[in-house]
């Protein structure tokens, strides 16, 4: 075999020879050649092309990296407060205090309205302590809130009897 490869390749020096440019089967997976001009341009144009971030991202970003100055929520929907709340999960600050401001159960909410907050997802309230719990559901169920659903992630060590109570107490209100 490896005799008659040599004998073949004194015979037909082109089987010895390397392309200078090389087919897309050839190429390894840590082989950072490539195979022709429009793959050049094609990883060029990827590599420098980024996404614009919309605004309303850049807001609950802003919102989140200054939220210990936050004392009301004021205006701002179910919606993003959703966002607002997921985003605070990913940093691991949402305790408390974080839901009350949240969920419009502080006392500037109370006064100006909480900008009709429907729902109020919190994806991880492993944060939340019982009390803290009771008084959110206490406040956010009073009659003619508007509150429709309260969805708890991870809320196992703060929903506990007295609170699941608080919840049948506050809905049946309504």
């Amino acid at each position: 075999g490896e005799a008659n490869a040599a004998k073949r390749r004194a015979m037909y020096p082109s089987l010895s020879w390397t392309p200078k440019v090389r087919i897309r089967d050839d190429i390894d997976a840590g082989d950072e050649g490539l195979s022709n001009q429009y793959d050049s341009r094609k990883r060029h144009k990827s590599s420098t092309t980024s996404a614009v971030p919309s605004l309303s991202s850049l807001c609950v970003d802003f919102l989140v990296a200054n939220f210990d100055c936050i004392e009301s929520l004021g205006g701002v929907d179910s919606q993003a407060r959703n966002q607002i709340s997921r985003s605070l999960v990913d940093k691991n600050v949402l305790d408390d205090s974080a839901v009350a401001i949240l969920a419009g159960t502080n006392i500037m909410d109370e006064y100006y309205g909480s900008g009709g907050v429907t729902s109020l997802e919190i994806p991880d309230g492993s944060n939340v302590t019982a009390p803290g719990l009771k008084k959110i559901i206490t406040t956010m169920f009073r009659p003619h809130s508007g509150v429709h659903a309260v969805v708890l992630g991870h809320a196992g060590l703060a929903l506990t009897s007295d609170v699941a109570k608080e919840v049948v107490r506050a809905t049946s209100e309504d």
